[in-house]
């Protein structure tokens, strides 16, 4: 239990930073466009 619970934590996270990430990409873009 606890070392699946680990693993969804760990997937969260880094779909998290994933999500993070895209967010600053686009709006790096979107200053750069104006």
């Amino acid at each position: 239990m606890s070392r699946i619970y680990a693993l969804e934590s760990k997937s969260r996270m880094v779909r998290c930073k994933s999500a993070v990430n895209m967010l600053i990409t686009s709006s790096r873009r979107w200053t750069t466009g104006i």
